[in-house]
């Protein structure tokens, strides 16, 4: 067989059985780091070329379309992910765009006893890193009138919703969205965070956590939990992206990480099967923490304070 046969005919099965894998469950490649290694491509058919063994031949040809296949399914899977929700993105065309800085409050009543807060960020820098005497503050750096919250109340449940009020979004950098959130630490906080392409760094140390569902692009994610609330349940769903997470010494936590080909550092956890790790304290601990990842090729890291 022609080594061009096996190089074509090798990126389309590839391509094809990828999606429909993807079809049915969630393939997520990191395309930042197979751009990266995509020159290999470039080596792999050129050593190819001063190779007469044919079987040798075969193998570089087809190895190369590995590689190209898996680049090409990661720029579709990405791109598709970060636009998903019908989102429009406009590139700075280089005009001066002045952004404008929002503030957007609500008061916390004594009614108020647990708080289930969405918010969808799509693109942008978005942090927790502060403690109010409302329920919720946040402070927007972006064009004028981008975000929008909104916030129903029923017995002693608040739910908060922030996001962005139009989806045709501008990138550049003339074109900022940053959103700083302040949040009261008497309530239980159910989060649920929807993101593309984002910087997020969400401190919830001092916060009573219950449960906290990120679903994500290409992100870079730190998330920095406390003792706080006896059990706190997180899961987090991330295409390419970087994962850092802090975890107090005093909660016991048990992980769940299906992130095969992701790079692991999973600091004072034990391996109990094939994807579950424990800490030594999972046991003894009053508080536990329980995470479930799920990721493409990504940077995992969690480290315990």
């Amino acid at each position: 067989m022609k080594s061009s046969h096996i190089f074509w005919g090798t990126i389309f099965l590839s391509l094809g059985i990828l999606l429909l894998v993807n079809n049915f469950y969630n393939v997520a490649l990191d395309f930042n780091l197979l751009w990266k290694i995509a020159p290999l491509i470039l080596v792999l058919i050129g050593i190819s070329i001063f190779i007469k063994n044919k079987y040798g031949k075969n193998i570089l040809m087809f190895l190369s379309a590995v590689v190209l296949a898996l680049t090409l399914f990661a720029l579709v899977s990405n791109t598709t992910k970060l636009i998903s929700g019908n989102i429009n993105f406009n590139f700075d065309s280089g005009e001066t765009v002045l952004s404008d800085s929002s503030f957007y409050t609500y008061k916390l009543t004594e009614d108020i006893k647990q708080v289930n807060f969405v918010f969808n960020g799509a693109t942008g820098r978005f942090r927790i890193n502060s403690v109010t005497e409302n329920l919720i503050d946040a402070n927007t750096f972006s064009a004028k009138d981008m975000h929008f919250m909104k916030v129903e109340t029923r017995d002693s449940v608040a739910n908060v919703e922030f996001g962005m009020r139009d989806k045709n979004i501008k990138l550049g950098d003339n074109h900022k969205n940053h959103v700083d959130f302040a949040l009261n630490k008497n309530p239980v906080w159910d989060f649920d965070f929807d993101c593309g392409a984002a910087a997020m760094d969400f401190d919830l140390e001092e916060f009573k956590v219950k449960s906290v569902d990120i679903d994500m692009g290409a992100a870079d994610l730190t998330l920095k939990l406390g003792n706080k609330y006896p059990e706190t349940k997180i899961y987090i769903d991330a295409g390419a992206s970087s994962i850092n997470l802090k975890i107090p010494s005093t909660s016991g936590c048990e992980l769940i990480a299906d992130a095969v080909l992701s790079s692991k550092n999973f600091n004072g956890f034990k391996k109990i099967d094939s994807n579950k790790f424990r800490t030594d304290n999972f046991d003894q601990s009053e508080n536990k923490i329980f995470i479930d990842l799920n990721c493409g090729v990504s940077s995992i890291n969690i480290e315990r304070y």
